[in-house]
């Protein structure tokens, strides 16, 4: 925050505790008392840390998991590849661009985190390419990290794999 020096650090430290799986479980029991529709997590960059953990936890459809973040950084020491993929037994599409030069989400993160993922059913890592140049920090929204320029392939993809999907 320019006016106050505090910088807000969201859910950093938070992504993996029972407090966060509580709030979120919380969520996901309102939405099924109120559709009949699928639940799915859906997490990118440091969300990814978020629903890997939840997809573990709770009883999802299933987890996508974009820009992968399996190396730390000093704000934020958890990893997707911390989080007990084994224990996710519901379908996840990993989504990745060849692009994101991001240190955090390399793509080798993406083969690392498949080889884990034992129960689930199916898992699929897809790639994008070919967006736009980026008018940012790697990691940032406007790079490969954010599918800058890809927007709309990446939603995309993701839609039409959990449509493929079917009901659970």
């Amino acid at each position: 925050d320019v006016q106050t020096g505090l910088r807000d650090t969201g859910l950093q430290g938070q992504r993996d505790t029972d407090a966060h799986s509580a709030d979120i479980a919380a969520v996901v029991k309102w939405v099924r008392g109120q559709t009949t529709t699928p639940v799915w997590l859906v997490g990118n960059s440091t969300g990814t840390i978020s629903a890997a953990y939840l997809a573990a936890a709770l009883p999802v459809d299933g987890a996508v998991l974009t820009s992968s973040f399996t190396e730390p950084s000093k704000l934020n020491r958890a990893t997707v590849l911390d989080a007990p993929l084994d224990r996710i037994k519901a379908p996840v599409l990993i989504l990745h661009d060849r692009d994101d030069e991001c240190p955090n989400t390399p793509i080798e993160g993406t083969e690392r985190i498949k080889s884990r993922l034992r129960s689930s059913p199916k898992v699929e890592i897809k790639f994008l390419q070919g967006g736009d140049a980026p008018q940012s920090g790697p990691c940032d929204a406007l790079a490969g990290h954010g599918f800058f320029g890809l927007e709309r392939a990446a939603v995309g993809a993701i839609a039409d794999w959990i449509k493929a999907q079917g009901r659970r």
